[in-house]
């Protein structure tokens, strides 16, 4: 099984989420993607992070682990002052058109349109069940 990370930025009751589009199929989800070797789950969020979003971010902590797959709860890096996405490329398909790659869109998306979504409806059942307060407040 290969381990993954993914990441939840939350901010202003909105959350950064990526298209996918593959095997004919497009859906949105977390940014993240496989843990190298050597490199830690946290790690890994982070760079996927910047390579999906073009946002730099620091992993604040362990959101749940699902599996093979651990999510974390991400904040803005300290040096990051513009919190503009920018559509990445996987750099295994950095040769691809984009209209064939996987990763397809980024966008920030309104928390509360997303509760049936699969890890943001955990996301805000766990949040709701600890009353966390939301780690950025403002962008």
């Amino acid at each position: 099984m290969r381990l993954r990370a993914c990441g939840a930025l939350i901010v202003d009751g909105r959350i950064v989420m990526v298209r996918h589009q593959e095997a004919g199929r497009s859906y949105w989800t977390l940014p993240g993607g496989a843990i190298e070797p050597g490199e830690t789950a946290a790690a890994a969020v982070e760079r996927e992070f910047l390579e999906e979003t073009g946002l730099r971010v620091r992993s604040v902590g362990v959101l749940f682990v699902d599996g093979g797959t651990t999510c974390y709860e991400v904040a803005l890096d300290g040096d990051q002052v513009d919190a503009t996405l920018v559509l990445g490329t996987d750099p295994e398909e950095a040769d691809l058109l984009q209209e064939e790659r996987m990763l397809q869109d980024v966008a920030w998306r309104r928390l509360d349109a997303l509760s049936d979504d699969p890890q943001v409806g955990r996301i805000l059942r766990d949040r709701k069940a600890s009353q966390c307060p939301p780690v950025e407040e403002a962008m």
